[in-house]
């Protein structure tokens, strides 16, 4: 995927009822169109941003325009308890043999399709956009 396939796909999760600030890395682009990487404080003032080149940048940002960064792990990882929080219980994230990755949410009795991608984090996107 391109850097502005991630950054679409960290939109949408952001749009979703579910959504909530777990996630530890986002992109943050600026209003020159440059686009920054930042560990996520939510509690902080904006410090602590670097330009996805590798530059250390100190300032103020507009965390409105933040979306995550899913090619981290961890936040991967905060985005999978986001799924199993909005559908409410247990959910699986497993590579089909044919190479899409689906989530399946698992009820005591029996088991529903929740999301399905090309990406493990695509998947769980889809995941909490569907979740009831």
């Amino acid at each position: 995927m391109t850097e502005e396939q991630w950054m679409e796909l960290g939109r949408r999760a952001v749009a979703c009822k579910g959504w909530r600030w777990d996630m530890p890395w986002c992109f943050l682009p600026d209003k020159h169109g440059r686009v920054f990487r930042r560990n996520w404080c939510p509690s902080d003032s904006g410090f602590g941003v670097t330009q996805v080149t590798g530059r250390r940048l100190r300032g103020r940002w507009d965390s409105a325009q933040a979306v995550p960064d899913f090619r981290d792990p961890a936040t991967v990882g905060c985005l999978l308890a986001l799924v199993r929080e909005a559908w409410n219980t247990h959910v699986v994230v497993d590579r089909e043999r044919f190479g899409e990755w689906l989530v399946t949410a698992v009820y005591q009795f029996h088991c529903s399709d929740a999301g399905e991608g090309s990406t493990e984090p695509e998947a769980l996107v889809a995941a909490l956009e569907g979740a009831p």
